[in-house]
This record gives C-alpha cells, structure tokens and sequence, in this order.
C-alpha cells in the first residue's frame, strides 16, 4: 500500500510514472496513496499512457501544480477502460497550462505530427476536483479535462459516469465525442431499492450502465454503495 510521495519528474503516477508503448498493459491494479506531481503529468495509476490501462482504480488524492492530472492518468494516447476514481483532484498553483479530470486530464489526439485515437470507456469518479479554468477555458472535467487536441478530433469518451457536481461537467473542453456519458446522483449510481409492487428499469440500472457494449461483464453492484470491479470480490 503507497503512503505519501513527492516526484520532480515529467511522469508521476501511483503504479507507474509512463506507460510507454502500444503493446503495454496495465490491468487490475490500485493506489490508495497520495500522489504529488510537482511540474510533472500524474495520475492516481500513471502520469501518461500509450497503451492500456483496464479494471484499474484509484482512491488516493491527486495533486498537481503544472501539466495534466487525474484520477487515473494525467495524459492519454490510447485506451483506458473500466476504471474508478474516488481520490479528491486538486490543482495546487494558479499556474496556467493544467488540465484535470476524475479519469483523464488530457486525451490526446494529435502531438510531435502524429495521431493518435484515445478512448475512454465505461469509467466512473465520484469525486470532486478542485481547479480553476485557464485563460477562462474550462480545463477541468469530472471525466476528462480536454477530450482531443483539436476540433474534429478522434478522441472518444464512451459509457462514462461521473457524480453531479455544480461546478464542472464531465468534459471540461469538448473536441472529439461522447457517447452514453453524463452525471449521475449518487442514487442513481447505487443500487436500487426494491419496491415490493414496483418494477426496476433494468436499462437504467447503473451497474448496466457501465457493463455496456463489454464482451464479459467487469462491474459488480456494492450494496448501498458504487459499483466495484469483478475481481475486488474475488480477491
């Protein structure tokens, strides 16, 4: 279990600080420490990811001064899926330049002539964030900060569910697409209380809801509680 630390790197993150290629995979994995990421990307599970990171969560604070942080990944290039983030992100400096988000803090579609095609996908995060907008853009998002570099962009937020704040919405700056994404009261997000004589709108279930479009169902319902992942129960 992590505890507090500090880094004075570009990556820092509470599994690792970069997930550096296409091929690499970080899966099943969680964080309950701290992390503070000084003039660094961070994220409760890494600071920047070009591969994959699934069935991860993370429920330690997130505080950055510059750059992008998250939840889960402060930068995001590829794929993340099936994620949660109950850790408070916090935006330590007025310093302009940072993006923040309950998963993602920046999806990027395009950097150094290149492009790429970052999803996020059945996500949620209950928890808030605390920041400000930069050069009155919103940056700041309860799913992701910005969603794609450009207008027009590939990037792509799919089944994601973030608790209604007042503040932000899920996406701070919108330049690619959602699908089936939006804010939710924590009831919604609970289980159901069973009515005897009423019926329960299974399509409307929460725990469907983030089960959607899954070859193999990863979400399990928490009695009076958020959902957890599959293999938290069996663990």
């Amino acid at each position: 279990m992590l505890q507090q630390f500090q880094l004075l790197i570009l990556y820092a993150g509470g599994i690792c600080g970069l997930v550096n290629t296409s091929s690499a995979i970080i899966e099943k994995c969680y964080n309950t420490g701290t992390i503070i990421g000084s003039n660094s990307n961070t994220g409760g599970i890494a600071g920047a990811n070009y591969g994959t990171i699934s069935q991860c969560y993370n429920t330690g604070n997130v505080k950055c001064s510059v750059r992008c942080f998250a939840g889960i990944v402060g930068l995001n290039y590829k794929l993340v899926s099936c994620c949660y983030n109950t850790g408070t992100i916090e935006k330590k400096t007025t310093n302009a330049g940072t993006y923040g988000g309950g998963i993602v803090g920046y999806s990027v579609s395009e950097s150094d002539n290149k492009t790429y095609n970052p999803v996020v996908k059945n996500c949620y995060n209950v928890a808030s964030i605390y920041s400000c907008k930069t050069n009155n853009v919103e940056t700041n998002g309860t799913i992701i900060g910005i969603n794609g570099t450009s207008s027009g962009s590939t990037a792509k937020i799919e089944n994601c569910y973030a608790l209604e704040r007042s503040s932000f919405d899920i996406v701070g700056t919108q330049n690619g697409t959602s699908v089936n994404s939006s804010s939710k009261t924590a009831e919604q997000m609970k289980p159901p209380v069973e009515v005897e004589g009423e019926e329960i709108d299974e399509s409307e279930r929460f725990i469907n809801l983030l089960n959607a479009g899954l070859a193999t169902p990863v979400w399990v319902e928490k009695e009076n509680d958020y959902p957890i992942l599959n293999w938290q129960v069996q663990n």
